[in-house]
């Protein structure tokens, strides 16, 4: 029986032929075997379009500019699932670029679908149903507006949490 990320969680049931077969093969004997198997709610994340590894992505913004809108390059969150799912997101910062030794704040957005995403990690921003084999891919941007602070490498850390209903 094939199991799959498209298979759904709960009870699920089947029926194996089982024949005993002699020598010149002719079925001397044969049974159904019931198979009941339990799919617990689960799932599995995957980044696409970050550089990393392990289970550290990272998203590099470059050189932002701040009289203007910036943009990330295009990056999701590929979600598999047996059940019913929600995605929150949590910002160290919330949701600011930081350096470590100076008190300047550069605000950004994290947009799931062109939707802002809730960065508090209190609510889900995303929720999705049982997936198929392919799972869901949630589109995600950064945008950093306009802004004032002093140059240098600004960096905060989201962590990306799914949980199975």
């Amino acid at each position: 029986m094939p199991l799959s990320w498209g298979i759904g969680s709960g009870l699920t049931s089947s029926s194996i032929l089982v024949q005993l077969i002699s020598p010149d093969g002719q079925v001397v004997d044969q049974l159904n075997l019931a198979i009941d198997i339990n799919v617990l709610p689960s799932v599995a994340l995957r980044i696409v379009g970050a550089t990393g590894q392990g289970r550290v992505a990272r998203v590099d913004l470059g050189a932002i500019e701040n009289d203007r809108i910036n943009r990330s390059q295009p990056l999701g969150v590929r979600v598999w699932s047996t059940s019913p799912y929600q995605v929150t997101y949590r910002s160290a910062n919330r949701g600011a670029l930081v350096q470590a030794d100076l008190p300047d704040r550069i605000e950004y957005e994290l947009r799931a679908a062109g939707a802002v995403v809730d960065l508090t990690g209190n609510r889900p921003s995303t929720v999705g149903q049982r997936t198929s084999s392919l799972g869901d891919l949630h589109s995600l941007e950064v945008v950093v507006p306009p802004f004032e602070a002093q140059a240098g490498k600004y960096g905060d850390r989201v962590t990306i949490t799914v949980t199975a209903s």
